[in-house]
């Protein structure tokens, strides 16, 4: 019989104990859950780059601006030439939090942070009515493009990754 109280203990102990761990990996502030942000996991905050390009099919010399990114924008907007940095913004976005930009053609950007997972990063985008979910690799970049601008259209590039 004090064998079996003594498996009960200990199960019960352990039972507790990752009650406690489930309890603890949970959303830690009530404004993320009210939100809707699903807190998948607790990084403490990422670095958010937002580059803004225009995009022309007229071929323009080249953005020094751009060096980094100027072999992937001919590689992803073949149709394009000429790409030119209109602005660039940093964020530091802790989990839940947000920012927007004012793009040239005067739309709203608004971002936010809404966790890690599996070494990716999830943001919220949303401008001009488009809302959308984006999962990009820790220290990754990906393009949002299409919306017209002079001739042309506005690519946003965003990096993104955790801060170490």
């Amino acid at each position: 019989m004090f064998l079996r109280i003594d498996k009960w203990l200990v199960t019960l102990g352990a039972a507790l104990l990752m009650s406690g761990t489930a309890l603890a990996a949970g959303p830690t502030d009530g404004a993320s859950a009210e939100a809707g942000i699903e807190v998948v996991a607790q990084e403490a905050a990422i670095q958010l780059d937002v580059t803004v390009i225009h995009a022309t099919k007229k071929q323009r010399a080249a953005d020094g601006k751009l060096d980094k990114l100027g072999r992937y924008l001919t590689k992803s907007f073949k149709k394009y030439k000429g790409f030119k940095q209109l602005d660039k913004t940093s964020e530091k976005l802790e989990l839940g939090k947000g920012g927007s930009l004012t793009l040239p053609n005067g739309k709203e950007l608004s971002f936010r942070y809404d966790g890690t997972k599996k070494g990716f990063i999830q943001l919220y985008l949303e401008v001009d009515g488009l809302k959308t979910k984006v999962r990009v690799k820790d220290g990754g970049t990906f393009f949002q493009a299409g919306r017209g601008y002079k001739k042309g259209m506005i690519v946003l590039a965003f990096d993104a990754q955790t801060s170490k």
